[in-house]
This record gives C-alpha cells, sequence and structure tokens, in this order.
C-alpha cells in the first residue's frame, strides 16, 4: 500500500519537483539555509495515520514492512541490474509468515539478506538515490543545504558518508532533557563529519518533555555550542507556548 504523508526519493516528479522548488525559494527569496527534513525514504517508521496493529513488530519486521517498491525504485533497481522482484517476493514471504503467526521475525537484517542475496545491493541503491537527490538539491540552491537525518541509514536509505560531501550541514535532533544525552549525540555527530563539530547542526525541542524549564534548554544549548556546534534551531514556532518563544 501507498504511503500517503511521505513522497519516495525515487519518483522523477519528486525529484523535479524538490529541484524546482528550492530554485525558488533561493532565487526568489532571501534564505539564509535550505533544511532538508524527511528528503529519504520514509517507510512506515513516521507514519500520521491511526493505524491498528495486532502483532508485536520488532526492528526487522517494521524494516521489511516500509521498503518501498513504487514502480520508480523498481525501474531504478531493474537499470542496476537488481533482480526487484526476487528481493520483493522475499520481503513478502517473511512478512506473511510474521502475519500468520503473529510472532516477529528472528532474523537480523544481515540474516534477511543472507537469505535474499540482492536485498544488499537494493538497500545500497536506495542509498544512491537519497544521495544523489541530495546533490541535485544541492546544484541548483544557492543557499547552503542542512541534510536532517531522520532515521537510520536501513529505514531511511541515509548514508552519512555519502551525505557529508554533498551537505553544508548534517543536522541531528535533541529533543531530550538529558545534557548527557546532548553531549553524546554531538560528539557522536561531529565524529562522522571527520571530527568537525561546526559541520554539525542540532535541532532542539522547546517545550516539555524534552524542554521543561528555561535552564534546561539553555543547559542543553550550551553544552552543543562549548562543543563546537555553530547552527542551532528550535522546534517548533508554531506549536510551541508563547512564553517559551522568550525561552529561546
Amino acid at each position: 500500500n501507498p504511503y500517503w504523508h511521505g513522497l519516495c526519493p525515487a519518483n522523477e516528479d519528486v525529484r523535479e519537483y524538490m529541484r524546482a522548488l528550492v530554485t525558488d525559494l533561493t532565487t526568489n527569496y532571501n534564505f539564509a539555509t535550505i533544511e532538508l527534513e524527511s528528503c529519504d525514504y520514509q517507510g512506515g517508521h513516521h507514519h500520521h495515520a491511526h493505524e491498528k496493529i495486532g502483532i508485536p513488530l520488532g526492528w526487522t519486521d517494521r524494516f521489511l514492512l516500509g521498503l518501498c517498491f513504487c514502480e520508480s525504485c523498481r525501474k531504478r533497481g531493474k537499470e542496476r541490474g537488481i533482480d526487484v522482484t526476487a528481493v520483493a517476493n522475499g520481503v513478502r514471504s517473511e512478512l506473511a509468515a510474521i502475519f500468520e503467526s503473529g510472532r516477529p521475525t528472528q532474523l537480523t537484517l544481515n540474516e534477511f539478506c543472507d537469505k535474499v542475496p540482492e536485498t544488499r545491493a537494493y538497500l545500497e541503491m536506495r542509498e544512491s538515490i537519497v544521495s544523489s537527490l541530495t546533490a541535485e538539491i544541492k546544484s541548483v540552491s544557492k543557499a547552503p543545504i542542512s541534510s536532517m537525518a531522520m532515521g537510520d541509514r536501513w529505514f531511511a536509505g541515509y548514508n552519512i558518508e555519502q551525505i557529508r560531501e554533498i551537505a553544508d550541514w548534517h543536522e541531528i535532533l535533541c529533543y531530550t532533557p538529558s545534557c548527557e544525552s546532548v553531549k553524546n549525540a554531538v560528539q557522536n555527530a561531529a565524529q562522522l563529519m571527520n571530527g568537525r563539530a561546526d559541520r554539525v547542526w542540532v535541532g532542539f525541542c522547546v517545550y516539555p518533555p524534552a524542554s521543561p524549564d528555561v535552564e534546561t534548554l539553555a543547559t542543553n544549548v550550551k553544552a552543543a555550542t562549548d562543543l563546537g556546534v555553530r547552527a542551532i534551531s528550535f522546534y517548533n514556532y508554531g506549536i510551541m507556548p508563547k512564553r517559551n518563544l522568550q525561552w529561546m
């Protein structure tokens, strides 16, 4: 079934739309930065329907359930010589067994890839699709690009080793009251950016539970900037209480 909340990055219409949108925004408006959120595969990991799931799903189950096999992905896979049908059939077979038994699979992703070897090439293709779309957007943008990591490498097709060569910033979300968690996240992100904390962009949530008070927010922002972060964003002007604007 299609996910109505998310566009597929492999679709040429989507890619043309993104290039046109960024060209327009950075040509006709005075944007300092373009922030790319969800410019990758969304799958079933971040949906907005009132879903009803009657069986426990593990990491591998949710990952398989979210793999895209739209016409655009199938076309790109075939162009790379991948047996997409074999991957799709393997995913369908594994999910059918899960649905029938009511128990999550015991397979790790690596074990599933061993069982359906073409899957590895398919996952590499997804990463190249996300990275090339980011590069296409970067090529038309007259403003720097911040690429937000939404989901992990496998769910999103977001390969940081490729993205860091394209985007100006790698953006992470620190929606937590824990200063220690903020420090760890920033240090890990900086390491991924070859030790460059100044190329890490950090997003903070400006209302509870992530920020129960202004002191917590200020402490966490200071922790990030003390580590060398120079780009901060706050979530979200449209839904935070009015008083929290003052916290910022």
